[in-house]
């Protein structure tokens, strides 16, 4: 007669500590990615608001510099004007301040514009204006 030898093998597979360790493990790693991602994806966001609210900062401040230059008269009123919006520029809006040099009273100001968008996020830009200079 045949005797059958049979080999046991203690290392049948994983066992379950090791299987919750590697779902953790695969979990945590899936969480930090998506924690990357979703930051990643928030600064994006801010930066592309930034980036248009100086645009529309720019693009006011120009146009004060041509009215010196075109209508001197009309710049030098100095209106003030706050919670101006832009036709294609929904969710900004802009203030035009003006403060005065105590050394030149009336012949210079310090022009500041603010653009403000969201959750009282904001960028301003200041310029300089003189009568004596074009």
């Amino acid at each position: 007669m045949k005797k059958i030898v049979v080999i046991k093998n203690k290392e049948r597979g994983q066992s379950m500590i090791e299987m919750v360790f590697a779902i953790t493990i695969v979990a945590l790693v899936i969480t930090g990615v998506v924690v990357l991602i979703v930051t990643s994806i928030g600064s994006k966001n801010r930066s592309f608001s930034r980036k248009k609210a100086m645009e529309i900062a720019e693009m006011v401040m120009e146009d004060l510099v041509d009215q010196k230059k075109n209508e001197s008269t009309v710049f030098w009123e100095k209106n003030t004007k706050i919670g101006v919006t832009l036709p294609n520029y929904s969710g900004y809006s802009y203030d035009i301040g003006y403060s005065g040099m105590s050394d030149c009273s009336s012949d210079c100001t310090m022009t500041i514009v603010t653009v403000k968008w969201g959750d009282n996020q904001s960028v301003s830009i200041n310029k300089f204006f003189s009568k004596e200079v074009n």
